[in-house]
């Protein structure tokens, strides 16, 4: 099974570090599939905010193709030296069934190695 999509532009996302404890990141993606039709169109904004041992992150990715909002998630973080504790709320949009759907999650970070605990979804 081969890949035939070509990334045609991907912007690194630009990353603005306000102060302290506010930091905004933006980017752009499009690529087209191998007949050449537009497989991707989109556009990522990123805010988060840490304060002392707590970090927040809002992520949302906008589909030109689609003309939606088509990902967000939201994660709150307690963060240490070693290992960081995180609960995200995901929404992600389903193009069969035209429908958003919501998993929940808590992640164990320990030395930058993840475990996941699924909380539910729909």
């Amino acid at each position: 099974d081969y890949q035939l999509n070509s990334i045609i532009y991907q912007s690194p996302s630009s990353k603005v570090k306000l102060n302290d404890k506010w930091e905004i990141s933006l980017g752009y993606s499009y690529s087209k599939n191998a007949e050449g039709e537009k497989e991707s169109d989109q556009y990522k904004a990123k805010f988060k905010y840490a304060f002392k041992k707590l970090e927040s992150k809002f992520q949302i990715y906008y589909d030109n193709i689609e003309e939606k909002p088509v990902r967000s998630e939201l994660d709150l973080s307690y963060v240490k030296k070693c290992w960081k504790l995180t609960f995200s709320i995901e929404r992600n949009y389903n193009e069969d069934s035209e429908k958003y759907e919501w998993q929940a999650f808590i992640t164990l970070t320990v030395f930058h190695r993840s475990i996941d605990f699924f909380l539910g979804g729909q």
